[in-house]
């Protein structure tokens, strides 16, 4: 049995979707019926190769793991990886994440980690390498609009008075990146390639000023969930650093105000409650229910998991839901 991994070939693009179609346990896959969202996700600059590992058995695709890369959207961030989306073969019988493994670590990486994965396939291999555990949830609440999807999340008082020197600003426009002491170092060209000019979801710049001086700015998006006419916000990635004494908590929950808006959320891991409490953000807990899949819409299913496998940075890494493929299109 002759055995070989590799990337898959930009011209391979079509067995791959074979491969989805006939394997994957989900029927329909979004990736069989749209050649658009695999290469805006795993060859965005139209290389000659897809950031998809392939499992060849006898020179037959038999298994694919994707690979979430920030150098996908601007070639200069190297070395940074995400293992995504996973298909295989029934008849090969062999779990092929070992094989994998090998060849991603064999790239010498500077990170490696997953977000949101199978603990019942995958996650079981991975949860030995490092131990698989959820991002942390943190929401801000409209406190006058009826709750429709979520449950028992608390309010802050909208009467407290707002920080003049502190500004918040949401748009499209990105001149420049603030300073971070967080990894992984992003650009203004992987920003711009992966959100805003995304063909399929609109991403929105929130970013707060002090002084007239960009402090950081999150990712966002607006969900409208149809079947009870509201909406929400969620953030999905961050950038910058946060003064002390900084609460934003009152600029939020004005433009949630305006826009009879729900609650906005994120999910994260690598800052600290504390930072995230003096923002004003409250970090859900067991009583409290916020969903997270949206497409299709699913009330059950609140967590997300995340792991880190290999981490060569110096600096505490930021993990956020947008960081893998947990923000593309499924529909």
């Amino acid at each position: 049995m002759n055995l070989e991994v590799r990337f898959l070939k930009n011209s391979e693009i079509n067995i791959f979707q074979e491969l989805v179609k006939y394997h994957f346990p989900k029927k329909n896959h979004i990736f069989v019926k749209k050649k658009s969202v695999i290469n805006f996700y795993y060859n965005f600059l139209k290389n000659k190769d897809l950031k998809i590992l392939g499992l060849f058995c006898s020179r037959k695709l038999v298994a694919a793991q994707g690979l979430i890369t920030m150098d996908n959207w601007d070639l200069k961030l190297k070395k940074h990886l995400y293992l995504a989306f996973t298909v295989k073969s029934n008849k090969y019988k062999k779990d092929c994440l070992i094989l994998f493994l090998n060849f991603i670590y064999n790239l010498k990486p500077n990170f490696l980690g997953t977000v949101g994965t199978n603990m019942s396939t995958a996650g079981m291999i991975l949860n030995k390498i490092s131990k698989i555990k959820n991002l942390d949830h943190y929401y801000i609440s409209n406190p006058i609009i009826k709750k429709k999807i979520s449950v028992n999340l608390v309010n802050i008082n909208k009467n407290k008075i707002i920080d003049k020197c502190i500004k918040m600003k949401i748009d499209r426009n990105l001149i420049r990146l603030p300073n971070t002491i967080f990894e992984p170092k992003k650009s203004k060209k992987y920003f711009i390639n992966k959100y805003l000019n995304n063909p399929f979801y609109k991403y929105d710049l929130m970013k707060f000023y002090k002084n007239n001086k960009l402090q950081f700015f999150f990712i966002f998006r607006e969900i409208y969930i149809k079947s009870f006419r509201v909406k929400i916000i969620r953030i999905v990635d961050f950038y910058g650093n946060f003064p002390k004494n900084f609460n934003i908590s009152q600029h939020i929950i004005d433009y949630l105000l305006k826009n009879n808006i729900e609650y906005i959320d994120f999910m994260v891991s690598g800052i600290e409650n504390n930072i995230l409490k003096r923002l004003g953000f409250k970090k859900k807990n067991k009583n409290i229910h916020i969903p997270n899949h949206f497409e299709p819409y699913d009330n059950n299913k609140s967590l997300l998991n995340y792991g880190i496998f290999i981490n060569k940075y110096k600096k505490k890494v930021l993990v956020f839901k947008g960081d893998g493929d947990q923000d593309r299109p499924n529909k």
